[in-house]
């Protein structure tokens, strides 16, 4: 069963190209986009958090490209850990991911205790091809894809980075009714 729902992620993914909008429980595609890469996680020690606020509105979005905007952010989250374990000799890191509803919208934050991102590099993430990551670990589009998944959506987003690590705070509209 599980390889089958694997199976059928990628599917998805892979045949994407028109967003297909209607109302989402941001919750559930957020536990559903995780399931794809908790092995990996917990593999590196990486444990993840999740603090998902119950009965938060429904967002008028595309469940795949979310899927695929929160794998991209938590996988960057994962890189970020493990290179600063190298440097420091550590094992382990924690990834937490939060929902709240506001007055305005649903946010979402990703917060990890990775590396952190410099100030210089912050204004560049988004860019295509850009990436910090040594060798054949990274291709500077994840974040990119990400930024248009976003736009796509009318979302805004603020990433904040220190020495303690990098919290990425997406802000969609409210779209829906909130649950019972």
């Amino acid at each position: 069963d599980k390889s089958t729902s694997i199976i059928n992620h990628i599917r998805n993914f892979s045949k994407k190209n028109i967003l297909e909008k209607k109302n989402v429980d941001l919750n559930e595609i957020i536990l559903n986009a995780v399931e794809l890469i908790n092995i990996q996680l917990k593999k590196n020690d990486i444990d993840l958090i999740f603090a998902l606020e119950e009965g938060i509105p429904k967002i008028f979005g595309d469940r795949v490209s979310l899927e695929q905007l929160i794998l991209n952010i938590v996988l960057n989250s994962k890189d970020a850990i493990m290179e600063k374990n190298k440097n420091s000799q550590q094992a382990g890191g924690v990834i937490n991911i939060t929902t709240s509803s506001l007055e305005d919208g649903v946010r979402m934050e990703i917060e990890d205790s990775g590396i952190g991102i410099s100030a210089d590099n912050i204004k560049k993430i988004w860019s295509p091809f850009f990436t910090t990551k040594k060798g054949s670990h990274g291709t500077g589009i994840g974040l990119s894809i990400s930024n248009k998944i976003i736009k796509e959506h009318n979302a805004t987003a603020k990433v904040t980075s220190g020495p303690e690590g990098t919290v990425f705070s997406i802000l969609f509209q409210e779209h829906g009714e909130k649950k019972a």
